[in-house]
């Protein structure tokens, strides 16, 4: 829908009797709610998380880029005041680490009197657990997780991946080291996630027990998970297991050293 169809149809509804309004097209959600009595509250009760940064329709779709962002980039289909929390004092809608499910709220905008819930499309994480990044970031999202326990992960192995070009152009097989290095990485956040170790870093102390049973290929979607099963002092051991359809790809016992 165009911009400005969009804003006359939130015009509609804000002039309208309706309390609720929820549209959907080409997978892009709206979910409009008004009820006066709130809306005077919010405005009235706290201040915009947020600076009031309000861009013109027309500049809309002029999208600059300043900074590397990894992960998925979730974009407001409206333009107007962003609140991360229902009510002043409240907890916010999400927080980095937390683990976001299919339909959950994740902010408010507010949009000619009208609170729109903008909501998580698919299962995710919030990122910024693990310091890894492109291109040696191995994770497409994490599903599970307990803090200092375990973590469950996935990796979805396309064509376009940098290491087929070398291993191997006429067959390509992900690299079995670099299957270890993901299930490394599915560790950090079990254990990166504890509120104890945030900001750290987990480096590799020793791989044992390593079993390469299958190969992974284009196309595989890999699930990735790491137990924590014995830790003192900084030092730990994490029994991991890589898996495709439910076959074992890769069996490893993870030294780690948090630094």
């Amino acid at each position: 829908m165009e911009i400005e169809n969009l804003l006359k149809l939130i015009d509609t509804v804000s002039r309208s009797e309706l309390t609720g309004f929820r549209y959907e097209e080409n997978g892009v959600k709206l979910n409009l709610s008004k009820k006066k009595e709130k809306i005077q509250t919010v405005q009235s009760v706290f201040e915009p998380i947020m600076a009031e940064k309000k861009v013109a329709a027309s500049e809309a779709d002029k999208v600059e880029e300043t900074t590397d962002i990894e992960g998925e980039i979730i974009s407001s289909p409206l333009v107007g005041t962003y609140y991360e929390a229902p009510a002043e004092g409240a907890d916010p809608f999400v927080k980095v680490g937390d683990i976001v499910k299919k339909g959950q709220t994740l902010a408010i905008i507010e949009a000619m009197k009208l609170m729109n819930e903008i909501e998580r499309e698919c299962d995710g994480v919030i990122k910024e657990i693990i310091p890894h990044r492109h291109p040696f970031l191995l994770l497409d999202y994490v599903e599970d997780y307990e803090p200092g326990e375990y973590a469950v992960a996935y990796k979805c192995v396309s064509y376009r991946e940098e290491f087929f070009e070398g291993h191997f152009p006429q067959e390509p097989v992900m690299p079995g080291v670099l299957t270890v290095e993901a299930l490394a990485q599915t560790g950090a956040v079990a254990i990166l996630s504890k509120e104890e170790n945030r900001g750290k870093t987990v480096y590799f102390g020793g791989i044992q027990k390593c079993k390469f049973k299958n190969k992974i290929v284009p196309g595989d979607k890999v699930r990735l998970e790491t137990r924590i099963i014995k830790q003192k002092g900084p030092v730990g051991i994490g029994e991991a297991t890589a898996s495709v359809d439910g076959k074992i790809a890769v069996q490893a016992e993870l030294t780690f050293v948090i630094g």
